[in-house]
């Protein structure tokens, strides 16, 4: 049986031009959050758990509310598409705004 329960979604953009003039034109398209997804993320107490187990949650929620984006390849000099599967790629400096951006009051 499918689930009944309303899904009320707003799709949120967090830009990465603050990572240089080659990212002025990226940006990654998220899904937002729900109250109740927020609280279970913070019952999670990841800094509880270790830098690798804390690394998988923040990832795994991150492809979760993932739609889709663009980045700078610094190999082709290029913005090419950004996959779910391209977020261990990313630059580390972007995982903590990121989460911000996504269950915090944070807005670009």
């Amino acid at each position: 049986m499918a689930d009944t329960k309303p899904k009320f979604v707003v799709n949120k953009t967090f830009k990465l031009d603050y990572l240089g003039k080659d990212w002025k034109d990226c940006f990654i398209l998220f899904e937002s959050t729900s109250i109740r997804e927020n609280n279970d993320f913070t019952r999670l107490k990841i800094t509880s758990k270790s830098a690798k187990q804390q690394q998988e949650i923040i990832l795994q929620f991150l492809r979760d509310h993932f739609i889709e984006g663009v980045g700078f390849d610094s190999n082709t000099k290029a913005v090419v598409p950004i996959t779910k599967e391209d977020f261990d790629l990313l630059p580390s400096l972007v995982l903590e705004k990121i989460i911000l951006f996504l269950i915090g009051d944070a807005t670009q």
